[in-house]
């Protein structure tokens, strides 16, 4: 009776460590990939504070990240708007092409100096930049009723003509690439303008977002590294 009693705790006691053993294996499968997966979201987590906090310390970074969205797309177009430029032939097309594109790196020039780390910003600066921006503004518009009325003319020219008409198209359709590139430079450009003036007011926002680290503090610890940049 007692041998039937303590092979039977025995056993028991086998089976729960078989059991034990298998779950210890089950879990030592499973946590390193959860460990992976937890890293993984706690490096993505960290890379989006240190943007933020990169951000609250100059939110004009904003500004001129889609300000150099502008420049790329009026530069990348370039070749494109002087064979426009060429072939509609009105003044003051040739000159608006020019001031567009020097005033777009003078521009880029004033807006990193506009506001300095750790100093005011420089009025003056923000000043010209707006003056600039203003200037081109004024001459992509013109530049863009030129080309529309060339556009209009050489149409006309073709007398209603189906064919000629699409063979106009097709032939010189980069026209009508650059009449649409000019609306989507305008727009780009005026949204970088009212973000890089804004840029305080915006910094403000960004610090009332909660990017603070929270840590545990033990008496082993005696110092804790933390980059914010």
């Amino acid at each position: 009776m007692n041998e039937t009693v303590n092979n039977t705790v025995e056993m028991t006691t086998e089976e729960k460590v078989v059991e034990n053993a298998t779950v210890n294996c089950e879990n030592e499968s499973v946590t390193p990939d959860i460990e992976q997966k937890l890293s993984f979201f706690a490096r993505v987590k960290e890379f989006f504070r240190k943007f933020l906090v990169g951000l609250k310390r100059r939110p004009q970074n904003i500004a001129i990240f889609v300000y150099l969205i502008a420049l790329v797309l009026f530069s990348f177009n370039l070749k494109k708007v002087a064979q426009s430029t060429l072939y509609i032939n009105t003044n003051p097309m040739g000159l608006a092409q020019f001031t567009i594109m020097l005033f777009s790196i003078l521009g880029f020039v004033a807006m990193i100096g506009s506001y300095p780390k750790r100093q005011k910003p420089k009025y003056v600066m923000i000043a010209l930049f707006v003056v600039m921006m203003a200037i081109i503004f004024v001459f992509e518009i013109v530049y863009k009723v030129k080309l529309s009325a060339g556009i209009d003319r050489h149409i006309a020219d073709c007398a209603g003509d189906a064919k000629k008409i699409n063979e106009f198209m097709t032939k010189y359709s980069y026209l009508y690439d650059v009449n649409g590139m000019t609306t989507a430079h305008l727009i780009v450009l005026g949204l970088s303008i009212v973000l890089f003036v804004a840029a305080p007011l915006i910094g403000k926002l960004l610090k009332l977002i909660n990017t603070s680290v929270n840590v545990e503090y033990t008496t082993q610890m005696a110092e804790i590294e933390r980059e914010d940049d």
